[in-house]
């Protein structure tokens, strides 16, 4: 695996990672049903 495609699956495991943590960011650990989809629109 090249070097370039390591660096580019990491930035964009970081965006989805950040994108899925926005919706859960401040609730309490256990208060909340598993995520199963995600809702564009900002």
């Amino acid at each position: 695996m090249e070097l370039i495609n390591r660096y580019r699956g990491s930035l964009l495991g970081l965006a989805v990672g950040d994108a899925v943590g926005t919706t859960l960011e401040f609730k309490a650990p256990g208060s909340f049903t598993p995520i199963e989809d995600m809702v564009g629109g900002g």
